[in-house]
């Protein structure tokens, strides 16, 4: 079963969560503060983090800027709860790569729903990067053989395979790596996937409730639509001359988003 890292420095919280994760067949650790979740995460790399905000030290978003910028830990999920509920600390936490937000008291049947999606979606990933490890491999191998039988390599066109592209943005499907005129940036692993899918489906409008099912994997009526919206916004940052005024990614009143392509947007 999947390894949950707890990392809050409310005890009698941490307890009472642990108690419930295993009841359901996780394997928990717990770390209260960020250094201390560092050390465990270097020791026994988690599936998961629920991840609080104000903990002494190292704090939540520290935390998560440390685990993204770290090749290791980059694509481990977390999910922050906090009893903040301020915008300002919604968007803040999504900025330094949250996958997803609970406001504390929450109820435990919502923290399992959406954990099971995270977890869902991450597993997704990780088969998507060992397949492509295996396609490298072959493709290395064969590259091998017509080496040592002094026949010139046929071009397999990998980099081409690994690459979706709509006018003006290319999307880098081995590095999370995305292009556009203003340069490349790297994608937290959610907007990765938020913006795989809008390439995979240009000019289409794209309902919050779609995506929460489509690209986060949530059960039906579960999941808050904020957590596109804000993963929306930092998208325009990334990609978008002017993110306040989009051209590309577009919010349509009352119905949800369209990534538009460029000849559309002429």
């Amino acid at each position: 079963m999947a390894h949950i890292l707890i990392v809050d420095d409310n005890i009698a919280f941490v307890l009472a969560i642990s108690e419930s994760l295993r009841f359901r067949g996780y394997t928990v650790s717990s770390a209260s503060d960020g250094v201390e979740a560092l050390q465990q995460s270097d020791k026994s790399v988690p599936d998961l983090v629920l991840l609080d905000i104000e903990m002494p030290g190292m704090d939540g978003f520290r935390f998560c800027q440390e685990l993204r910028s770290n090749p290791r830990f980059h694509s481990i999920p977390v999910i922050f709860m906090s009893v903040r509920s301020d915008l300002a600390d919604k968007f803040a936490a999504y900025e330094v790569g949250a996958d997803d937000y609970l406001v504390k008291p929450f109820d435990m049947l919502e923290l399992s729903a959406r954990l099971q999606a995270v977890l869902r979606r991450s597993a997704r990933q990780n088969a998507a990067d060992r397949e492509r490890a295996l396609q490298l491999e072959a493709q290395a191998d064969q590259g091998v053989q017509a080496t040592s039988s002094d026949k010139p390599a046929e071009s397999t066109h990998a980099a081409d395979d690994r690459v979706l592209e709509v006018r003006g943005l290319r999307l880098y499907l081995d590095n999370a790596l995305v292009e556009s005129e203003l340069g490349e940036a790297r994608l937290t692993p959610a907007e990765f996937e938020l913006l795989k899918y809008m390439m995979l489906h240009p000019d289409q409008i794209l309902s919050s409730e779609r995506l929460l099912q489509e690209v986060w994997l949530y059960p039906a009526g579960v999941g808050d639509p904020a957590v596109v919206r804000w993963h929306v916004k930092n998208l325009r940052r990334k990609i978008e001359a002017e993110p306040d005024k989009p051209l590309r990614l577009r919010t349509i009143s009352h119905h949800g988003y369209i990534l538009v392509s460029q000849s559309a947007a002429k």
